[in-house]
């Protein structure tokens, strides 16, 4: 008896009342808290960094939260580093999570206990996923670790508040971890599945996101009983509650309508500050002749963010490639494609990341500095990659050939406006290449329009083997992503290739080769799994590509995947990127003394 007093002081008594107001306060306030939790993740820090003299980098308004990001000026750095800004930016959010949480937690300790629980939970969780996407690309440090336990103690302490306000049955370890998901991780939930009714939001890796992380802060939680003290319910009133919903719902619609056209403003004055950077160039050659074979010292140079292609970072990263011997850029435009039904879109405008004003001014700005330009198409496809379309039912591939060929048909007039030095058909439809009357009429098509050379960029494998119409085109085009054996030995893959070369005598081109910064990329080129990150690894097997290919008679150049507009690279970095690594040492050790 003795031994059970004070475990009898520190539980609070069952509460018999229906939980009814509870879980509606739950779910009224769980949007204000995710819309302000994700305010303070994404606007605070960059608000202060823009008032300490930073730049305004990106903008967006909608009903998922606002995001403003701001890096200082630092035009001696590529891009001026916005990517490594963003990144660093990281522990400022960590810190406005942590500050804004306790100062919730102790302001709301007597009231608006729920409301003030949701918002630090929120701010954890939000934080904390933050955290977690970060390991796609990079190898966690100590830094790491420190902040993604604070941002769960957080998490956990919100919960706990939850818990104490909600009118439970029983004190049970059970009915507190019932609490903790019914108060919060439910509401949530709740609340992704009404976004993605009105918003087309994907819902399934979401609602992932939210429960697989979630389960451990809600079992945390409630593992330690309430005291007396902490458990003492104080619920808004229906009044209250009904409210919350009600502005809540006008808040969201407010949102939605204002957030496209605050974006396009932003969007419209970044554009301006670029067009007036190249203004002073020397305008595009119209009706210039086309070289048809050209050797190409090249990379991928692809829109990324916080920088699409019609931004001042974007022609400074640009024009921050030609001390490496880069004499050519791809530029990489991306349209849409269903993997379930026969629909092309493309995206062509100011808002989006490849618009074609961003194109038009870094191919001005390229030409201006005796670089080539690759104009190249490509789709993107949710959930997946090209590679895997496939539409064998003959109505639906007619559908779709027709579709895409209205897609390369606005990029084929778009080069001749840019006088793009060579024009992509296709990047790595492994399955639909088989097709080959389809492309021949499609290249037949894009012909017409352009007069250039063409080249189809073929994923490795059976789609570089089996493509029956190089003979159509000007360039073999492969994507190189062979793995090597472990010594590099590259004796296996200079054969493959020159067996295409030589059966239907065209060059080759590397359209697409790279290798990621972890460890033993030549295992699989392709795979950006996090694990050890080893930069020499890397330059190793660039080493090795230019050694086996870059004096072949049969070979016409490589563009290396890939550079970013925002200047991503560096030493902690995992990516493709050679920027700031040993291997882009490498390039311009070949690129300005191969003797090609």
């Amino acid at each position: 008896m003795v031994a059970l007093a004070p475990e009898t002081v520190r539980c609070a008594p069952a509460d018999r009342r229906p939980p009814y107001r509870a879980l509606a306060a739950a779910l009224a306030c769980i949007y204000p808290a995710f819309w302000l939790a994700q305010f303070a993740l994404g606007s605070l820090p960059g608000l202060v960094r823009l008032a300490a003299g930073g730049e305004l980098k990106a903008v967006r308004l909608s009903p998922l939260g606002s995001f403003i990001l701001s890096a200082p000026t630092d035009p001696s750095e590529m891009g001026r580093v916005a990517y490594s800004s963003f990144r660093s930016g990281m522990l400022s959010t960590i810190i406005v999570a942590i500050v804004l949480g306790a100062v919730v937690l102790v302001l709301t300790r007597h009231r608006a206990g729920l409301p003030g629980g949701l918002f630090a939970a929120m701010l954890g969780s939000l934080g904390f996923e933050r955290l977690l996407r970060q390991l796609w690309d990079q190898s966690p440090g100590v830094g790491w670790f420190v902040s993604a336990a604070i941002l769960l103690l957080l998490w956990i302490l919100g919960l706990r508040r939850v818990i104490a306000v909600l009118p439970l049955p029983s004190t049970g370890f059970g009915w507190r971890l019932a609490g903790a998901l019914a108060g919060f991780t439910v509401p949530l939930g709740v609340l992704w599945l009404a976004l993605h009714w009105t918003l087309g939001m994907s819902l399934m890796r979401r609602l992932v996101w939210l429960f697989v992380p979630g389960l451990l802060p809600a079992c945390l939680a409630a593992l330690k009983p309430l005291s007396a003290a902490a458990a003492k319910p104080k619920l808004p009133a229906w009044r209250w509650v009904a409210a919350s919903a009600a502005i809540s719902a006008t808040v969201a619609a407010a949102l939605a309508r204002a957030g496209p056209p605050v974006g396009r403003s932003f969007n419209l004055a970044r554009a301006a500050r670029a067009q007036a950077m190249v203004a002073s160039l020397p305008e595009i050659p119209s009706g210039a002749p086309y070289a048809r074979e050209f050797f190409q010292r090249g990379v991928n140079f692809t829109a990324e963010f916080p920088d699409p292609y019609a931004s001042v970072d974007a022609l400074r990263a640009l024009d921050r490639l030609a001390p490496y011997g880069v004499d050519a850029v791809a530029l990489v435009a991306f349209g849409w494609c269903s993997p379930r039904r026969p629909a092309v879109r493309m995206n062509t405008d100011i808002n989006s990341w490849e618009s074609d004003q961003g194109i038009t001014d870094l191919a001005r700005l390229a030409h201006s500095r005796g670089m080539k330009v690759m104009l190249k198409p490509q789709l993107w496809v949710p959930g997946g990659s090209a590679t895997n379309l496939d539409f064998r039912d003959a109505p639906d591939r007619e559908q779709w050939f027709e579709q895409y060929s209205a897609f390369l048909d606005h990029y084929a007039r778009l080069a001749v406006e840019i006088h793009a030095d060579l024009f992509t058909v296709g990047v790595e439809m492994a399955r639909l290449s088989r097709y080959e009357a389809d492309w021949r009429r499609l290249i037949a098509g894009v012909r017409q329009i352009y007069p250039g050379p063409l080249v189809y960029a073929a994923n490795f494998g059976p789609d570089f083997q089996n493509v029956a119409f190089w003979d159509a085109l000007d360039y073999i085009g492969l994507d190189e992503y062979y793995p090597l054996p472990a010594d590099l030995s590259t004796a296996d893959l200079v054969r493959r290739v020159e067996r295409v070369a030589i059966e239907f005598r065209r060059p080759v081109l590397f359209t697409e080769v790279g290798f990621s910064s972890f460890a033993h990329p030549e295992r699989r080129p392709w795979d950006l799994s996090p694990r050890r990150l080893s930069l020499d690894d890397q330059a190793r097997c660039y080493q090795a590509i230019f050694q086996a290919f870059y004096a072949k008679p049969w070979f016409a150049g490589m563009y290396w995947w890939n550079v970013g507009t925002d200047g991503a690279g560096g030493s902690s970095d995992g990516s493709f990127s050679p920027w700031g690594k040993p291997a882009m040492e490498v390039v311009r050790n070949w690129y300005l003394g191969g003797n090609r």
